[in-house]
């Protein structure tokens, strides 16, 4: 499709601008998870940051670009960078929702 529409050489270029926008709309999306959830509970900020960076990382992998392809296919202790970078985003929900089922909690009236 985008030898058919004349920009292929130029993929790599639109790849970057792609992958900063995804990253500068992260940054934005994160920024306003912090201030919507500012009176909530640290466990609660971290888990929506967990969230969003998961979230972003499925995004890039989606879009199958060959060079981030290659760096998260690399095996590092017997496991892939990108498998590594899943399991360390689901670890912050899980470590966070943890520590949100151990807060105290307010007496109802």
């Amino acid at each position: 499709m985008t030898r058919h529409a004349g920009w292929y050489p130029e993929r790599r270029v639109i790849q970057g601008l792609f992958l900063l926008a995804l990253v500068v709309t992260a940054f934005v999306v994160v920024l306003g998870l912090l201030n919507w959830l500012r009176r909530s509970s640290a466990p609660v900020k971290s888990a929506a940051l967990g969230i969003a960076l998961l979230f972003v990382f499925i995004v890039i992998r989606a879009a199958s670009f060959h060079h981030i392809d290659a760096w998260v296919t690399v095996n590092v202790g017997g496991l892939r960078r990108g498998w590594w970078l899943e399991l360390a985003g689901i670890a912050v929900i899980a470590a966070s929702a943890f520590a949100y089922r151990n807060l105290p909690r307010r007496k109802s009236r």
